[in-house]
């Protein structure tokens, strides 16, 4: 059996390097099959620490009602995803936005928003500017 470590050779059937090296002969091993497994948790690790201190997003789908003579209703829902999930996010208001055109309903507001307040993009469906403007019900 043949090991690379530091461009060496080491081989355990040589009796003169096992009984120098001894127990490191056993720990060579132990190591490369470990390192893949100690890296990626150290990677999945370091991952989650960058992404705390990256801002949430958030998909707002507000729907509103509107009949003639009455104030305008409107149906707010918000998608939640976690730090750092702006691709999930994304394509999620992508999904929404496509759904919406080829179900013709009108008029909704779509909102990507970043951390609490920033709109990232934002996507109407029919007058929504008019119905904004006019009285809200409760």
């Amino acid at each position: 059996m043949v090991f690379w470590c530091n461009c060496q050779i080491l081989s355990i059937h040589d009796r003169k390097i096992n009984q120098k090296v001894g127990f490191f002969s056993f720990s060579i091993h132990h190591m490369f099959v470990a390192e893949p497994i100690i890296l990626l948790k150290m990677k999945k690790n370091w991952k989650k620490f960058v992404n705390s201190f990256k801002p949430s997003y958030k998909v707002d789908v507000t729907v509103y009602h509107f009949i003639p003579g009455m104030p305008v209703k409107e149906n707010k829902t918000r998608h939640s995803f976690k730090k750092g999930a702006f691709k999930e996010a994304k394509l999620f208001f992508d999904q929404a936005s496509a759904k919406t055109k080829d179900h013709n309903i009108a008029p909704v507001e779509i909102n990507l928003v970043r951390g609490r307040r920033k709109i990232v993009t934002s996507c109407h469906f029919g007058p929504v500017k008019n119905l904004k403007q006019m009285r809200m019900s409760a």
